[in-house]
């Protein structure tokens, strides 16, 4: 049985993938192709757990297992493991693990990663980071000096250290963009695991399910209440996040972050040695073109002032008392409510 795994990056639809593969999973077996639910419903957001016998299993690790043997045990040719936290594996110690795990079950292996560039995820990294419980609470200025001290965009480090685990040959990337697209992110991907898109069914998925995007001001207004909460975890409570999240999205106007165009060529020129070796090695021409093409031309955003703040928030929880004891503390001067092109000279 052909073992796939798809090992993301984060903010490449994976969420969207993994919940039409799970909507399409009899359909998929039907075809011999198994979407397993031993490791999650959706996606395998257990396994490392599994291999670490961590804390954090829903189920005890015997019934997981037990689980697993069933499923794999089945008349399948290939089956697919989707978890866009694989990518930032960087202990390849994991990956042994999980090769070894599952090796009595696989006749091959191919590892399917999507990438975009940095100067597109960027944005909306940070905004999925702000979001989630416990999230980042700094500027995008900030986080972008973060990443770009970090490893996560050496795409082919990454690749790399895949590649060493399960063979060069095993290891396949795919650029993700509207450009190299086969069709949605679903069909693009099932048709890269060799199913024909209409053999499957792509019915609307449940919306909560799938990640939600902000608007640049409901962005800066997650950030704020994160770094509220931060402090005062006992007045903000996640149950009350949750509303705010909510809210926000019901309001949402559409204007995204983004970088400007000076900021843009930085973050990718600083990882443009890498790319090139990843293009060399794995991507085809068309893909490698979309990689390193220089950003399109875009302005520097505005700043948003603190009136703009105070309206959206007032418009998410208007005389909620439990709300409004929080509009003073986060009220701030000009200076310190402005979010504009961010200063990465600190990287």
């Amino acid at each position: 049985m052909q073992i796939i795994l798809h090992i993301g990056q984060q903010k490449t639809a994976s969420t969207f993938i993994q919940a039409h593969l799970a909507q399409n999973r009899d359909r998929l077996a039907a075809q011999g192709v198994l979407y397993p639910t031993a490791f999650g419903e959706w996606k395998a957001r257990y396994i490392k757990q599994f291999l670490i016998n961590g804390p954090k299993l829903r189920v005890p690790r015997e019934t997981m297992a037990a689980n697993m043997r069933a499923e794999f045990s089945g008349n399948h040719t290939k089956v697919i493991l989707s978890d866009e936290n694989f990518y930032p594996w960087e202990d390849n110690d994991n990956k042994k693990l999980l090769k070894r795990t599952l090796e009595e079950y696989a006749t091959s292996w191919r590892v399917l990663c999507y990438v975009r560039r940095p100067d597109e995820h960027l944005a909306s990294n940070y905004q999925q980071k702000v979001k989630v419980q416990d999230g980042f609470s700094g500027t995008l200025d900030d986080y972008a000096a973060k990443m770009a001290r970090s490893n996560y965009y050496r795409y082919a480090l990454q690749i790399k250290r895949w590649a060493e685990v399960f063979g060069e040959d095993a290891v396949e990337v795919r650029v993700f963009h509207r450009k190299t697209l086969q069709g949605s992110p679903i069909e693009d991907f099932v048709r890269w695991i060799g199913v024909n898109p209409e053999t499957l069914s792509f019915d609307p998925v449940e919306q909560k399910r799938v990640n939600e995007s902000y608007d640049r001001v409901g962005t800066e207004v997650l950030r704020l209440l994160r770094r509220y909460q931060a402090k005062h975890p006992e007045l903000l409570t996640n149950r009350m996040m949750t509303r705010v999240r909510r809210g926000l999205l019901a309001v949402n106007v559409g204007e995204r972050l983004r970088l400007d165009t000076d900021k843009a060529k930085w973050l990718n020129d600083r990882f443009r040695e890498d790319h090139e070796l990843l293009a060399k090695h794995y991507l085809s021409p068309e893909h490698a073109a979309v990689l390193l093409a220089p950003p399109a031309e875009a302005s520097p955003q505005p700043p948003i002032d603190s009136k703009a703040l105070l309206e959206r928030m007032m418009t998410i929880f208007p005389e909620d008392p439990e709300f409004a004891r929080l509009v003073p503390e986060l009220k701030m001067s000009e200076e310190q409510a402005k979010v504009g092109p961010a200063d990465y000279s600190r990287a």
